[in-house]
């Protein structure tokens, strides 16, 4: 285990990011092989629409080498004013070189459920992260789905997609598992 792992930056760290707003430029990364992998770029955020993609390595931040450079000291280079910029430089398989990216911070909000009602009868929820209120919206997405679907004869199933999900608040996976379990934890 990392040595910083318990301390306070990390629970400060913890509680903005579960709590659904930060600011940044919505990667989640991770340290692998001494390597900062990107393992998602979240939707809707900067660096998503800039085309960073899952298992680009960066190799650089603000044209600086980071080869060598703790998870925490990356997080932290690419932390900064909101509105300014930040240049990544990421290693691509398949690609020759550096692919060179300059993104602009902002505060990310993360809406964690997304949903639609496939072949008029399938709820399909997507659920990112198990952040604060993230039982809400899958109860306010399921309630949509299924008054959406009763006009079609009704709800046939439920797909909750939870690929990527990094994990969150225990409380609200508790919360979320009670919405499909009749009873007991």
């Amino acid at each position: 285990p990392h040595s910083s792992f318990m301390n306070k930056d990390f629970f400060q760290r913890m509680q903005n990011d579960t709590a659904g707003e930060f600011g940044g430029l919505g990667l989640e990364v991770a340290s692998r092989d001494g390597q900062i992998i990107i393992i998602t770029p979240i939707e809707d955020t900067p660096a998503f629409r800039a085309g960073v993609r899952a298992k680009d390595r960066i190799m650089e931040i603000n044209h600086e080498s980071i080869v060598g450079m703790s998870l925490d000291q990356a997080i932290e280079k690419m932390k900064g004013k909101n509105g300014s910029s930040v240049h990544i430089g990421v290693a691509r398989e398949g690609t020759e070189g550096l692919k060179h990216f300059n993104i602009k911070r902002e505060i990310i909000k993360i809406n964690p459920v997304k949903y639609e009602l496939v072949q008029e009868n399938v709820a399909y929820v997507r659920l990112s992260q198990f952040q604060k209120r993230a039982a809400d919206s899958v109860e306010a997405a399921l309630k949509k789905l299924k008054a959406e679907a009763e006009k079609k004869g009704g709800l046939a199933g439920i797909v909750l997609d939870l690929r990527a999900n990094p994990g969150g608040l225990l409380d609200q996976a508790v919360d979320i598992s009670s919405l499909f379990l009749k009873e007991g934890l």
